[in-house]
């Protein structure tokens, strides 16, 4: 766990990376809602469970002096939001879940994690990654160069042995359905309206979950990286959520 971005001044909003995806991701995010708060980005290296590193985060936010702020999370973010939510609750002054889930993964999917985890370990880095770029973006995105780049850029950066290590991490992820009903601050749950991976269902289930949940969808050819794919829609629904924390 790393904090890779510090910015602004005020009330802290903390902003968590999806796998493979470091600060760029939240490029667009940090120049909006850094006119109304301090926004860290942290990146999951995957170097322990997502209970450890979300005590991690917290150590290095308590070392810049930072005791409670506003959590949001994308994917393997998200899970590590709920995460910090579960054993922290008090801290975290407002949630947003992007593009992400509560329930724990189905069998297939930790099948096919494993599958992942072998293929790295046999070098099928870029292959790997052709095969999982499709189903981050929507079409529309997919089509668009400067935004499969910039997914394809990151993954490179944090490379295999990183990916291997966030795989690692997320075979142990929790149903976190019990965690969100305990919490009790206010809650943004938000998607893009095609998103493959966690799609629009997911979002409203933990929406109902969450006793000040609200559930919201990026309209249009919008992905599981919406803030990378509608940057403006996203800004705008997390200035909106976030605002009267900050």
């Amino acid at each position: 766990m790393r904090l890779a971005s510090d910015t602004g001044n005020g009330n802290a909003l903390v902003l968590v990376c999806a796998l493979l995806c470091d600060e760029r991701l939240f490029r667009e995010q940090m120049q909006q809602l850094e006119r109304q708060a301090r926004v860290l980005v942290a990146v999951p290296d995957g170097d322990a469970s997502l209970e450890a590193q979300a005590l991690t985060l917290l150590d290095l936010l308590k070392a810049r002096g930072i005791r409670r702020f506003a959590l949001g999370g994308v994917s393997m973010g998200g899970y590590l939001a709920q995460a910090l939510v579960g054993v922290a609750p008090d801290v975290v002054t407002a949630l947003a879940l992007i593009d992400t889930r509560c329930r724990a993964d189905v069998p297939a999917a930790r099948t096919g994690r494993l599958a992942t985890i072998d293929a790295l370990n046999q070098g099928r880095f870029e292959t790997e990654l052709d095969a999982l770029i499709p189903r981050l973006l929507s079409e529309d995105s997919l089509a668009r160069t400067e935004i499969r780049d910039m997914v394809r850029a990151m993954a490179r950066t944090l490379g295999a042995r990183v990916w291997t290590r966030q795989l690692h991490a997320l075979l142990e992820r929790r149903d976190t359905r019990e965690v969100l009903k305990r919490y009790q601050g206010p809650a943004l749950c938000l998607c893009g309206s095609r998103d493959q991976l966690t799609p629009p269902a997911e979002h409203r289930e933990m929406a109902s979950l969450l006793p000040q949940g609200q559930y919201r969808v990026i309209p249009g050819n919008v992905g599981h990286l919406s803030p990378l794919e509608d940057p403006i829609a996203v800004n705008r629904a997390l200035a909106e959520f976030f605002g009267p924390v900050l």
